[in-house]
This record gives structure tokens, sequence and C-alpha cells, in this order.
């Protein structure tokens, strides 16, 4: 609910109270996740919602050999070949309820605290659950996982709990 209002400033505002009470009750959050996962995971399934209505015609502005736009001849050249500047080093992630990097920042920063102060197993466990079982957030689920798995760089796992949890997670992504 309040990621979709329409003022950056007041989701800025509710997300770093939730950073900061992340923060505060970092000792708690392993039993306050695994109470209530579900509705945690929603909420946040639910703010990171891809925008994908634009797809297509992205899919056409990158891709110079798309059937849509024919393969470059001498002619449409130099529109196809502009297209691959330097601003295309990675895929810019779109949401459908922000813009804003700093509300993107502050989202990563909560699920890297929830990676690194709770159960990070049955959060995981849910997250993939998810990809399975609810196929319209299968691309917020892995983004989740992601930004997630960024917490446990920050623990004290040893390097084989650390290669253990990220081959739990390309396992399922890869069956």
């Amino acid at each position: 609910r309040i990621i979709r209002e329409p003022d950056d400033e007041i989701k800025i505002q509710k997300l770093s109270i939730l950073n900061g009470y992340i923060h505060l009750l970092q000792d708690q959050m392993q039993s306050i996740i695994t109470a209530s996962i579900g509705d945690i995971a929603l909420s946040f399934l639910q703010m990171v919602e891809f925008d994908l209505y634009d797809i297509q015609l992205e899919t056409f502005l990158r891709d110079p050999f798309s059937k849509s736009i024919g393969y470059p001849t001498i002619s449409n050249a130099n529109q196809q070949l502009n297209i691959y500047g330097p601003e295309w080093k990675y895929h810019k992630k779109i949401f459908k309820f922000f813009e804003n990097e700093h509300i993107y920042d502050l989202i990563s920063n909560s699920c890297t605290m929830i990676g690194k102060h709770g159960d990070i197993m049955a959060i995981l466990d849910y997250f993939l659950n998810i990809i399975v079982r609810k196929k319209q957030y299968k691309k917020e689920s892995i983004f989740m996982i992601n930004e997630i798995i960024k917490g446990i760089d920050s623990m004290d796992y040893t390097p084989s709990d650390k290669v253990s949890i990220c081959d739990l997670v390309l396992n399922r992504y890869t069956s």
C-alpha cells in the first residue's frame, strides 16, 4: 500500500523507517521473520513488481537483428548501431511503482539486512517455493533471492556454507 503512493518522499521515509526497525531489532529478526514470512514476502514481492508493459518496445530498441526491424542494411545501419552505446552496459530494472534509485537502494538494503539477520535457509526456501507455486511472482522472487543472498556476505558463514547456500539456489534455478 505504501509503495503505491504517488509521492516518492513518503516511500523513502517509510522504507527508511523499515530499515531502522530491521537494524534495531536485528537480534529478534529471525523470530519475527519466521513468524510472518508470508506477509513479509508478499509485501516485498508487491513492492518490487517489475513493469513489463514496454518489454516489446525495449526488445525492439535493443535487438538490431530482431525480425520486426530486419537485419542491418546500409540504410538503417546508423540507427541500429546507435542503440548499443555506452549506456547499454547492463539492463536497468524497471519497477512498476517507483523509478527513484534511492527507493531501490532502500529496498535492496532491507533485503540484505533480512538475509543477514534472518534464518537465511528458511527465507530462501520460501522464495524458492514461490517461484514454483506462483508464476506471476517468478521474476520478483528471483530478484528478492539475489538481494537477500547479499546478506550472507557480511555474516560469519564459512566459505563452504556460502557455497552450499548458493548451490541450493542455483540448483533450484536450473531445475
